[in-house]
């Protein structure tokens, strides 16, 4: 049911214990998909594994933090991911919120580790506390003109991946044919 459905993050994590346990419609248990952004030890891994890169590939000053394309329906098959949204409902109101306090806490986390970032625009967008420093790559298409706009007037730097994203290339080389 969930295969290839897992975000970035899949082959390798396993053993980590911190995907996500997805459920197929009868309430069995299926596949992992992608963090559990619900438990302490997926920071604590992130964590880790950030102080790494950092160390690894010093002095480059940024690292993307990635996050697109996280698949909420494993997300909505687990209890007890459901179970922690009801009893945080103040502040995390659908998994569109719980996506964006995985990737403040990341944030958090670069910046007790003096890390600068690259975010997908929708941290920007959602209205993360981002460092001033902070890149927005901005991949969505539509109006990207006016996302850049918003950026730019916000004063954050950006990189613009709308127009280049692979997909998009594919089909505008389709059309062209």
């Amino acid at each position: 049911m969930y295969p290839g459905c897992s975000g970035h993050v899949y082959r390798g994590w396993e053993s980590l214990g911190v995907l996500t346990r997805c459920y197929d419609e009868s309430g069995k248990p299926a596949d992992t998909g992608p963090l559990n952004p619900t438990i302490n030890k997926t920071y604590d891994v992130i964590k880790g594994l950030y102080a790494e890169i950092q160390e690894v590939f010093a002095p480059e000053k940024f690292v993307h933090t990635g996050g697109d394309e996280v698949p909420f329906d494993c997300w909505t098959s687990n209890p007890q991911i459901k179970a922690w949204m009801a009893a945080n409902s103040g502040t995390v109101k659908n998994f569109a919120d719980l996506e964006t306090l995985y990737e403040q806490r990341l944030i958090e986390i670069l910046d007790n580790q003096n890390t600068s970032y690259i975010v997908w625009q929708e941290l920007f967008d959602n209205g993360a506390k981002l460092a001033k420093d902070t890149v927005i790559d901005v991949w969505k298409g539509g109006n990207w003109q006016e996302e850049m706009s918003k950026v730019s007037a916000a004063g954050f730097h950006s990189v613009l991946s709308a127009p280049f994203y692979l997909n998009y290339i594919s089909c505008m080389l389709q059309r062209t044919s």
